[in-house]
């Protein structure tokens, strides 16, 4: 009789151990789960992760379809950031095999897919900024010097805007019309502006305005420089600030902290319109959990504004929580929890695909 319920002991034991792994297990492989799903939002995000630690890099993409995370279409690690590894091959396809070295920058538009490659053999350096929507391809050559660096591309409906840091030490913005393929370049010295290249910065086309955050103590500020004047602003803010979008009647300061989203609004001359202000907290849904915004080292957009709803995801020691937050409800309208897959890959690049087209929306600043 003691003989049979040890075995049962045993077998018990055997079985809370393997439930438990199990769990385990889940809790470290990719995983997705629905916290909110309140309404349709137009944008589904991808995620691509990396391990930096190994020799051979292990690469892993996820993307959430129909409230499924799916592994989707393969991506690399690029020079900044990541992007599909068809992308290589798609211009070659259409006839252009001559397009650059090495390829820098994607994206894909509605306006096309925007590709940015560095050439420097037999014609001096360049980088060779190419969009494609169809069988139409059409490059841009964009003057360089030999120690110039390309920080960031994006586009809107009519134009593409280059970032480079020179080897004078400027920024440098040059923005190509798509039609006609006219360049117009904006530069300023870092020295004027006492600026370090980590600094976040945007470009207003509206305006001409370079914009960049600035902390003076503990004040948050974002400063002003006018490619029209050489006039330089300072505007405090009510509230620090992690990120900041364009609004069709001013600016939205974006704030991400223990756990909760705020999102202040500006004017267009940066008067505060607290009628407008939004804050959604996450603690009921991710408790006791440490919680910062995701950012990278190169500035790429971690927050976007399409149709009045914001996308974002923060991210904690265990977990990514992606969410949409409607600007006119100031509600939630999606929160997912993604698991952090085995082992040692972080996060290196977030993405957001239109559901029909697949298109990623325009940036509101540039």
């Amino acid at each position: 009789m003691l003989k049979r319920t040890r075995v049962i002991w045993n077998c018990v034991f055997v079985c809370l151990a393997v439930v438990s792994l199990s769990w385990l297990f889940g809790q470290k492989s990719f995983h997705l789960k629905s916290l909110v799903s309140n309404g349709e939002t137009a944008y589904e995000p991808g995620f691509f992760y990396s391990d930096h630690e190994k020799i051979s890099k292990k690469n892993a993409f996820r993307q959430i379809k129909n409230g499924k995370l799916v592994a989707g279409e393969e991506y690399v690690e690029g020079y900044r950031g990541a992007y599909p590894k068809a992308a290589e091959q798609e211009l070659a396809q259409l006839g252009y095999d001559e397009v650059g070295r090495q390829l820098m920058y994607y994206h894909r538009y509605p306006i096309g897919k925007v590709y940015v490659y560095d050439r420097w053999h037999g014609e001096g350096y360049y980088w060779n900024v190419a969009i494609a929507k169809g069988q139409d391809v059409r490059q841009f050559p964009v003057a360089r010097g030999a120690f110039d660096s390309v920080v960031r591309c994006v586009a809107d409906e009519n134009h593409i805007y280059l970032h480079q840091y020179t080897g004078r030490n400027e920024l440098v913005i040059t923005r190509i019309e798509v039609e006609t393929g006219a360049q117009k370049e904006y530069s300023v010295s870092l020295k004027k502006l006492d600026w370090n290249i980590h600094n976040k910065h945007w470009f207003n086309p509206r305006t001409e305005q370079l914009l960049f955050f600035d902390k003076e103590g503990s004040t948050d500020e974002v400063r002003l420089y006018s490619f029209q004047t050489g006039e330089q602003k300072t505007m405090v803010l009510n509230q620090s600030a992690n990120w900041l979008l364009m609004t069709e009647d001013g600016y939205l300061a974006a704030r991400v902290k223990t756990g909760v989203v705020a999102l202040r609004f500006y004017d267009l001359n940066w008067i505060p319109q607290p009628e407008k202000e939004v804050q959604v907290s996450f603690r009921d849904y991710v408790s006791g959990a440490w919680l910062k915004p995701y950012s990278d080292f190169y500035q790429e957009p971690t927050m976007y504004l399409a149709d009045d709803i914001i996308y974002g995801c923060i991210q904690g020691e265990e977990a990514l929580w992606y969410y949409a937050i409607n600007l006119e409800t100031k509600q939630l309208t999606t929160l997912w929890e993604i698991r952090h897959p085995k082992g040692k890959m972080e996060l290196r690049d977030y993405f957001l695909f239109h559901k029909e087209t697949g298109c990623e929306p325009y940036p509101t600043l540039f």
